[in-house]
């Protein structure tokens, strides 16, 4: 439980400290907005103008109507979000949650520890054994999602490797680097682990 926490607490830490990374896409996603929505604005007030004929490009104009609610959405979204402010809003809530659930846990010792051992043994399967196919279509959480997050956000140099979470065979981790990353492979640069899943810290992608 400890180890699942750890990972949740270093996810949580790598998105709120590679935000920069995230602004500096969006303002990419925003500066392309701006460029198109000028062209075309450029384009009916200049072309209507030189032609001197009202209505002449009424077809473009229409066409540049049909596009341009969605280009508006994607540049208000790009000016809008903001991540760290978001995790702000939950982050000391789910700070408060897993530091009681310590307590929950300790208070399972009143019951035999084989008892124990089998649920976490299931839990643990569970996060790996994921369906190829989504929970629901917002939390999406697919095989090729889940084992690259988990071991990417999972620690080998916890008092010098004692407790190796997860304990997987190391082809399992390759099978994971080499197969299950490739889909998202730019999503995992975020991952404060190394890559190659060993449990190995490394600098956030867009610190600094």
């Amino acid at each position: 439980m400890a180890h699942l926490h750890d990972c949740e607490i270093r996810g949580i830490k790598a998105l709120r400290e590679s935000e920069e990374g995230v602004k500096v896409f969006l303002f990419f996603v925003k500066a392309w907005c701006s460029f198109v929505k000028h062209h075309h604005d450029v384009e009916e007030e200049l072309l209507e103008s030189f032609t001197d004929r009202p209505g002449c490009i009424s077809a473009n104009v229409a066409q540049h109507a049909m596009f341009g609610l969605g280009l508006h959405e994607l540049a208000d979204y790009s000016h809008a979000t903001k991540v760290r402010s978001l995790i702000d809003g939950f982050a000391d809530t789910l700070r408060n949650h897993l530091k009681s659930e310590t307590s929950a846990s300790l208070a399972l010792q009143t019951y035999k520890s084989e008892g124990i051992m089998k649920i976490f043994k299931e839990c643990e399967a569970a996060g790996f054994n994921q369906p190829n196919f989504g929970i629901t279509p917002l939390y999406d959480l697919t095989q090729d999602i889940a084992l690259p997050l988990i071991l990417g956000l999972s620690e080998s140099t916890f008092e010098n490797g004692k407790y190796v979470f997860s304990d997987v065979p190391g082809f399992a981790r390759y099978l994971v680097h080499y197969w299950y990353c490739r889909t998202q492979q730019g999503a995992w640069r975020f991952l404060p682990w190394d890559n190659l899943m060993w449990g190995m810290p490394r600098s956030l992608a867009f610190l600094n």
